[in-house]
């Protein structure tokens, strides 16, 4: 018998199937050894997805399956390993953070713009902690409007979920990912009252260039993209 988790598990293979096909790639739903390269033979991706600039293989997991998983970390390496293929973890019915609004209208560019400014400001006066707090709420808004772009609701789901989806789908470089992973330990820091081990000052100037930089493209794909033609439509959660 199919339990319920295995039958949301299929679910998201065909959601996540679809979207890929929807982007152009070639996609073989749990390929076999012949469509593996060497490295990857042993083991039994969910989906394989494949277009001219890579080659992404797909796991996709419930969170009740999640814990019991094996081998995901060992595939993820292995397929990391090989240049021009990307690994992507699929969580079926993720946890909403539920700190995070569920409803809410996220800052328009004008505003993100004026957040870094403020703390570009509050950083030269030597406020740092301040400012890494301002800039990550640029960052958060930047991030939720990317996702906007993309088709994908962010509504109540944590910046960690937020931007490994982003970079999971190529919509941010690994570079920002890995920034965003650094300054997001911060942020949980301040904000529950730790004390910050870190030399923050670095972490918080690559913070600001990386908004900066996502905010400049944000804003040169919209402009570059005519209304109708560019629209893509909504993409929900896989759960």
């Amino acid at each position: 018998m199919t339990s319920i988790f295995e039958e949301r598990e299929e679910e998201a293979v065909r959601a996540v199937a679809a979207r890929y096909k929807g982007r152009g790639y070639d996609v073989v739903i749990r390929p076999d050894t012949r469509s593996l390269p060497r490295a990857l033979k042993k083991f039994q991706p969910d989906l394989l997805a494949r277009n001219d600039a890579e080659n992404v293989v797909v796991e996709i997991k419930s969170k009740a399956t999640l814990s019991h998983a094996t081998g995901l970390k060992q595939m993820a390496q292995s397929v990391e390993s090989m240049p021009g293929w990307r690994f992507e973890l699929v969580v079926v019915n993720p946890e909403l953070q539920t700190s995070v609004p569920t409803r809410g209208q996220t800052l328009p560019r004008a505003q993100i713009i004026q957040r870094l400014e403020e703390a570009k400001a509050l950083g030269s006066k030597g406020h740092v902690s301040a400012a890494f707090l301002m800039a990550w709420s640029a960052a958060e808004a930047v991030l939720r409007r990317i996702a906007s772009k993309e088709g994908i609701d962010s509504s109540g789901y944590s910046p960690p979920a937020l931007f490994k989806e982003l970079y999971s789908i190529g919509a941010i470089s690994r570079k920002a990912y890995e920034t965003f992973v650094e300054a997001v330990r911060i942020r949980n820091s301040l904000v529950h009252g730790f004390k910050v081990s870190e030399t923050t000052a670095p972490i918080l100037d690559r913070l600001l260039g990386t908004v900066d930089r996502l905010l400049q493209e944000l804003n040169s794909t919209r402009a570059a993209t005519p209304p109708e033609s560019g629209r893509r439509g909504r993409r929900t959660s896989t759960g």
